[in-house]
């Protein structure tokens, strides 16, 4: 309350949704509580409650840091628990697990009922004398560096007339020296288009392609959720 109140930091607040079965969509105006459990943190009460409104079922936290994947996977078995949808609306006399779960991206799903866990991304800052290499925490969604570092006169350095082109993230942006290196004027560039490009997703040659190199079953911690990510080459980018 106090935060919604006052404000603050976004970042230790986070939610999971279930999205429904894709044809069979609900529409539900007005949100109704399906569950809640009451979680003990230092010998402090705390509350986490799932709820159902429009097409989706939403679990919260009354407190920050609150939500984890196992508290998740609870909620979604206590959901799938529920007989049926009339609990929430009589009109509807069908079990709760036929409506929702409908995946719609590649992360990892939480429980029966392919709940996702968001968290409010953590920004990054470019470094200007290399690139890191970067993964996607699949629990969460949160953009990760892996710990290693690649050179940039490497990375630019091939054949550009065959490029790959590379997601846009806040951890790797063009440098001027950079784009002089590449061959652009950018002197001749007004300000508002240069700084669209150089954070637009590094475009490099594709027999750089970071997917290309030797890297098999690494770790690295989410620096988000903290969930253990394992990753390939497939799953990098820069």
């Amino acid at each position: 309350m106090q935060f919604v109140k006052h404000g603050g930091d976004t970042r230790p607040w986070s939610y999971a949704l279930s999205y429904p079965h894709f044809f069979k969509r609900l529409l539900i105006s007005e949100p109704h509580v399906i569950t809640n459990a009451e979680v003990i943190i230092n010998g402090k009460k705390h509350e986490a409650i799932s709820f159902l409104h429009t097409s989706v079922i939403w679990i919260v936290g009354s407190s920050p840091f609150l939500l984890n994947s196992e508290l998740i996977i609870r909620f979604s078995e206590s959901i799938e628990r529920h007989p049926h949808l009339s609990a929430v609306d009589p009109r509807l006399n069908k079990p709760i697990y036929e409506c929702f779960g409908f995946k719609y991206d590649n992360r990892a799903n939480l429980g029966k009922l392919n709940f996702m866990w968001i968290v409010k991304e953590i920004r990054g800052k470019p470094n200007k004398n290399s690139l890191y290499l970067l993964t996607r925490c699949i629990v969460c969604g949160q953009i990760n560096p892996t710990g290693i570092n690649l050179s940039r006169g490497i990375i630019y350095n091939g054949n550009r007339n065959k490029s790959v082109m590379n997601p846009p993230n806040t951890w790797n942006e063009y440098t001027i020296d950079d784009l002089r290196k590449i061959g652009l004027v950018v002197e001749k560039w007004d300000k508002e288009n240069l700084k669209n490009y150089m954070t637009q997703g590094l475009l490099i040659p594709e027999e750089n392609d970071v997917k290309k190199l030797n890297i098999k079953n690494c770790k690295c911690q989410c620096i988000n959720c903290v969930n253990m990510i394992t990753y390939d080459a497939k799953d990098c980018f820069v």
